[in-house]
């Protein structure tokens, strides 16, 4: 008897049919991509960097902004408060000064002996971005006395102190130029340094980012010379100016820890900063090979006393001594500058 296998190639071709059906509508559904989200706006991107120039009421807080990624940035600063990760919400200061993507901002009104947290913060049509956080404390209050400070022609602002009967600018000159609005020219070149004659100014290693804002400038004997480097009504003291300020404090064999700074020095050093003078070590720039030596280390302070033709009169600090020596060196040295009110 012959089976007749007819329905059953009839039901299994209907079911293939339905299968390659099936098929086709999950790859169709597959295929249907749904519409992307609009690209969203980005955050600027800021750093938080240095704070220098503590009292007991202000510091000078610096931040850099990196970048808008593509939103103009509309408003930028530094924020702080007393509890970690302050917002512009808490306390904002926006800009003092401005150099490229660099700035800075003096805070003010602050509490003696206070921890401080701050971020740099900017903000374009995405929203607020900050910068990571730092901390500082303020002096605590003591026999530091508070002057009214000066602006330099760049716009640099100075904390300035009284000890005896000196006002003394609390860090080092940072001028471009001369108070008259002379440039003094920027030799980065040591070739060219060792062979000047003539005024110049540079930054340690050449690097005012790093170096600028904390220790100052260097500048060479010829530009002390040339007057008018300080702000108007302050000037380049003498070698008897700067005797004056060391025996206030208790002569040449204790004023170095009294003045020094009691942070930012190698190995933490040993500055109690007394009287709020804070000296840096800010290293220097030998004549000789136009290269940068002892950054961190040591302090060099130029007076306006000439010894020679070829020679002048400063001041220098190391790391680990309690004394200011006083020493006489070649005109062409780059050295840091303090200015004490006319």
């Amino acid at each position: 008897m012959r089976t007749n296998y007819l329905p059953y190639l009839i039901l299994l071709t209907s079911l293939y049919i339905i299968l390659v059906a099936c098929k086709k509508d999950a790859q169709s559904e597959q295929i249907v991509q749904p519409s992307l989200p609009p690209i969203e706006e980005m955050l600027p991107t800021v750093e938080t960097s240095l704070v220098t120039e503590i009292t007991t009421t202000t510091a000078m807080c610096t931040g850099k902004i990196v970048s808008d990624n593509g939103n103009s940035i509309t408003e930028y600063g530094i924020c702080f408060d007393t509890l970690s990760d302050p917002t512009i919400d808490n306390q904002k200061v926006e800009v003092l000064f401005s150099s490229g993507d660099e700035f800075e901002c003096l805070l003010k009104n602050l509490f003696s002996g206070t921890k401080y947290y701050v971020r740099a913060y900017a903000i374009n049509s995405a929203g607020s971005a900050y910068g990571e956080e730092t901390a500082f404390t303020t002096l605590e209050e003591t026999g530091i006395v508070y002057g009214n400070g000066a602006t330099d022609i760049d716009g640099n602002q100075y904390v300035s102190v009284i000890i005896g009967n000196q006002e003394w600018l609390a860090s080092n000159l940072k001028t471009t130029k001369f108070n008259n609005g002379e440039p003094i020219p920027n030799v980065t070149s040591g070739s060219e340094w060792k062979q000047l004659t003539t005024p110049a100014y540079c930054w340690y290693e050449n690097d005012s980012a790093t170096y600028g804002n904390a220790y100052g400038a260097l500048y060479n004997w010829f530009t002390v010379e040339a007057e008018g480097l300080c702000p108007i009504g302050w000037h380049v003291p003498s070698d008897a100016e700067w005797g004056i300020l060391i025996n206030y404090v208790g002569g040449d064999s204790i004023a170095g820890r009294k003045l020094k700074a009691a942070e930012g020095w190698y190995q933490e050093g040993n500055g109690t900063d007394e009287y709020g003078f804070s000296a840096l070590p800010g290293g220097y720039r030998f004549d000789s090979d136009g290269l940068f030596h002892d950054i961190e280390k040591n302090a060099y302070g130029w007076s306006s006393t000439e010894k020679t033709e070829t020679h002048a009169r400063y001041r220098y600090m190391r790391w680990n001594i309690d004394d200011v020596y006083q020493y006489c060196d070649r005109k062409k040295d780059g050295y840091g500058v303090r200015c004490v009110k006319d």
